[in-house]
């Protein structure tokens, strides 16, 4: 038993370092053309969060892709389908690792958009920026919020049963 639990938490060490990684190899150059601060940006931000379903209308907008350009970062991104598949067999019979992988992969998949407006190549301007930014975020924030709920709900009704 000891060891199963020890196994357990070096797991979770492991996914904590992971994420570690993920944000510390995540360091961009100064902005170049995006600033917060003005109120295109804040126009975005706001048309994002409202139009977080809407795919269709973000794209009427016409702008770029936001993405992160580091190789470090395309690196972590393109090895964690792997890692997740390997700690996820290695950890069948803990759920809680599972939501931190599901939690992991969800929030480094959102990265490309949240700091890549701020990226010194990117060429939206402010209005896109906010735009792809308030979108990307508060559907971060949502899923997030989704996968948490959703857990607690079915850890309640099992401890019900």
């Amino acid at each position: 038993m000891f060891t199963i639990i020890n196994f357990n938490f070096k797991m979770k060490q492991i996914f904590v370092m992971l994420v570690a990684v993920v944000c510390g190899q995540t360091k961009l150059n100064p902005p170049a053309q995006t600033n917060i601060l003005t109120s295109d940006f804040l126009t975005g931000f706001e048309s994002g969060i409202f139009l977080r379903e809407k795919e269709d209308q973000i794209k009427e907008y016409g702008c770029p892709k936001a993405e992160v350009k580091l190789e470090e970062f395309k690196k972590v991104k393109d090895m964690l389908p792997a890692v997740t598949t390997m700690v996820g067999i290695m950890n069948q019979n803990d759920p809680e690792m599972k939501h931190m992988l599901e939690s992991l992969t969800l929030f480094v998949n959102h990265l490309d958009e949240l700091i890549g407006v701020f990226d010194n190549e990117y060429s939206g301007g402010d209005f896109c920026a906010g735009l792809t930014f308030g979108q990307a975020g508060s559907n971060l924030l949502y899923k997030m919020a989704s996968i948490i709920i959703n857990e607690n709900v079915k850890a309640l009704n099992k401890n019900k049963k």
